[in-house]
């Protein structure tokens, strides 16, 4: 375990590994992303509201049938990152 990457105020739901694995990234159902350090865990950039959150409805058996989308996948590129968000955009 090189770090606990675990603010209570920023609600992870995807992760991708950086460039050359010395970075994090993550994103969030309010589609805010942010990167972090992977091997110290130190927070080094936020993108706030990268992408709209967008609630959606979901048939599911029991509990809840609401789902919150923000940001839905991350996939680190040499340079920058690729993310998809419930809104329905592609960001570079």
């Amino acid at each position: 375990l090189l770090a606990v990457i675990a603010p209570p105020a920023h609600r992870r739901r995807r992760f991708g590994p950086g460039a050359a694995g010395s970075l994090l990234i993550s994103g969030c159902r309010d589609g805010d992303i942010r990167v972090w350090a992977a091997g110290s865990g130190v927070h080094l950039q936020h993108h706030p509201s990268a992408h709209e959150r967008h609630t959606f409805i979901t048939p599911r058996g029991g509990g809840t049938n609401m789902l919150y989308m923000g940001v839905a996948k991350i996939l680190a590129l040499d340079g920058g990152a690729l993310s998809c968000g419930g809104d329905g955009t592609v960001k570079l």
